[in-house]
C-alpha cells in the first residue's frame, strides 16, 4: 500500500511540476492558458453536441433535426462514397490490393536500408492492381474503368500515380544531373513544364485536349491519361527533391564508389540514391500525402471519386440538408489516411537514422 501510495505521490508531482513548466511558468502563462482553456471550451463543447452526443446515429430520417447531425447519411450511402458504381461482387479486390499495398509497406519497414522493395512495389504493385481491379483474367470479369469510383478510386489514383512516379522521377533525375546538354536541357523543360502548371490543368488537358491529337481509335481511357498526368506531376516534384537528396551528398561518396570501379549506374543505384532518399525522406512523404490530397481534383474532370460521389447522393432531395456531414465525413476519411501515413513515416525515418 505504501509503495503504491508513493507511485501516485510521484505521478502528481511530477504532474504538477509538468504543468508549471508549460502551463504556468508566469503571470502570462497563466492568463494565455486560462483563455486557451475558455475558448477551447467553447468551441469544442458545441462541436462535441452536435457531432456527437446529440446527433442522430441510428433510427429513421424522420429522427434527424437541423441543429445536429444526421450521420444516418453516412450509414445509408456507405457503399456508394466508399465504392462508387463498383459492382459489389468485385469489392473483395479492393480488399486484395490493399492487403497487397499493406504486405509492401512491411517489406519496407523490414529492409528499409534497401531500395528493392520501393522498385519492386513502383514496377508489379501497377500491374497487380490492373490484372485484379480490370479483370479480364484469371476468370475475373472485366470491369470497365467508368465504374470505379468512390473513395476507392482516391486510393487507386494515389497508389498507381505514386508508384508510377518514382522511376520516372529518377530518370527525369539522372537526365537533369547528366554531362549531355541535350539530355540536362530535355530532362529540366519536362520538370519545369509539369512543376510550373497547376495539376488541374493537366487534368483538363489529358481529358480534353489530347484526344483531339490522337487518332479517335488510339485515344487512350480516360482513367489511363489521367494516371499519366499525376505520375508525370508526381515524378516532377520527387525529382527535385531528389536532386536536392544528391547534392547533399559529400564527394568522398562519389569518390569512394569511383575508387571501387563501380559504373555511373551502380554508384547512383547502390550508393548515391539510397543515402539521397533517407536525406530527403520527409520531403518525400509530405510529397506523397499531398498527392493523395490532389486525387480529390479528378472529380473536375467527370471521375466518379469520393467528392464526385458524395455531391451526387447530395442531389437527392432526401440528402440536401446534410451536406455539413457529408464534408466532414470525407475530410475525416482523408485524414485519418493521412496521419497514418505520417505516423508510419516517422517511423520509419526513426528507424533509418538509428541504422545510420
Amino acid at each position: 500500500m505504501d509503495s503504491y501510495s508513493t507511485r501516485v505521490s510521484s505521478m502528481v508531482a511530477k504532474l504538477i511540476f509538468w504543468l508549471r513548466q508549460h502551463l504556468a511558468k508566469g503571470p502570462l502563462d497563466i492568463v494565455l492558458t486560462f483563455l486557451w482553456f475558455l475558448l477551447a471550451y467553447t468551441i469544442l463543447v458545441p462541436l462535441w453536441q452536435w457531432a456527437v452526443s446529440e446527433a442522430t446515429w441510428s433510427g429513421s430520417l424522420a429522427d434527424c433535426n437541423n441543429q445536429h447531425a444526421c450521420w444516418l447519411y453516412v450509414r445509408n450511402n456507405w457503399d456508394n462514397l466508399i465504392y462508387g458504381a463498383l459492382p459489389r461482387s468485385a469489392v473483395w479486390r479492393v480488399h486484395a490490393i490493399l492487403l497487397l499495398m499493406l504486405f509492401w509497406v512491411c517489406i519496407m519497414l523490414v529492409l528499409r536500408h534497401s531500395l528493392w522493395p520501393l522498385l519492386t512495389f513502383c514496377i508489379f504493385m501497377p500491374v497487380l492492381l490492373w490484372l485484379l481491379l480490370h479483370g479480364g483474367y484469371f476468370g475475373l470479369i472485366i470491369v470497365p474503368t467508368q465504374y470505379w469510383g468512390g473513395f476507392t478510386l482516391n486510393i487507386i489514383l494515389s497508389i498507381l500515380s505514386i508508384a508510377l512516379a518514382f522511376p520516372v522521377a529518377i530518370v527525369l533525375l539522372l537526365a537533369r544531373q547528366s554531362s549531355l546538354l541535350a539530355v540536362r536541357l530535355l530532362g529540366r523543360v519536362i520538370i519545369e513544364f509539369f512543376i510550373g502548371i497547376p495539376l488541374i490543368v493537366h487534368l483538363f488537358f489529358a481529358t480534353l485536349v489530347l484526344p483531339l491529337f490522337i487518332s479517335p481509335g488510339f485515344v487512350p481511357d480516360k482513367f489511363i491519361r489521367v494516371i499519366m498526368m499525376m505520375s508525370l506531376f508526381g515524378a516532377s516534384y520527387m525529382a527535385e527533391v531528389l536532386r536536392g537528396g544528391v547534392q547533399g551528398i559529400s564527394k568522398a561518396q562519389f569518390e569512394a564508389a569511383d575508387s571501387l570501379g563501380f559504373t555511373y549506374f551502380q554508384k547512383m543505384a547502390y550508393v548515391i540514391l539510397p543515402q539521397a532518399i533517407q536525406a530527403v525522406f520527409p520531403g518525400l512523404v509530405n510529397l506523397v500525402i499531398a498527392l493523395f490530397k490532389d486525387s480529390v481534383l479528378v472529380s473536375t474532370v467527370a471521375m466518379l471519386d469520393v467528392i464526385a460521389m458524395m455531391q451526387s447522393t447530395l442531389a437527392n432531395i432526401l440528402w440536401m440538408p446534410y451536406f455539413v456531414e457529408g464534408y466532414l465525413f470525407v475530410g475525416a476519411l482523408f485524414w485519418s489516411i493521412c496521419f497514418g501515413a505520417s505516423q508510419v513515416a516517422r517511423k520509419i525515418e526513426a528507424k533509418i537514422k538509428i541504422g545510420r
